[in-house]
């Protein structure tokens, strides 16, 4: 009988911790995850030089559409030129929204922010 209500208990419990999480709302990918998942996509059209993300996730409002993005970039080398790119992706599902190309001219150098 102790068994009995052991497994009960047990069944229950489990049946309400799996139902309140999927109740809950997904939390965001880890930055780290996102950045990598990127970077795999960037890698099928060659190599990669160098990346970085943000670590908190920002508001992107485009066309009344709101997500939770992650913003960051990748650079390659190609014809010994690095290009840069900035991307957007989802905070939830890594999915890339945006990336756009940077244009550097490397006769103005970057602003210093104090």
């Amino acid at each position: 009988m102790r068994y009995k209500s052991l497994l009960i208990g047990l069944g229950v419990g489990t049946s309400l911790g799996f139902a309140l999480g999927k109740a809950t709302p997904d939390s965001p990918l880890s930055p780290e995850k996102v950045l990598n998942m990127t970077k795999k996509k960037f890698r099928e059209a060659g190599s990669i030089s160098g990346s970085w993300i943000y670590m908190k996730p920002e508001s992107l409002t485009r066309e009344s559409v709101h997500n939770q993005v992650y913003r960051g970039g990748i650079s390659r080398h190609i014809n010994g030129e690095t290009i840069q790119y900035e991307f957007y992706a989802d905070a939830q599902t890594g999915s890339l929204i945006d990336i756009s190309k940077l244009k550097l001219n490397s006769e103005t150098p970057l602003p210093i922010e104090e």
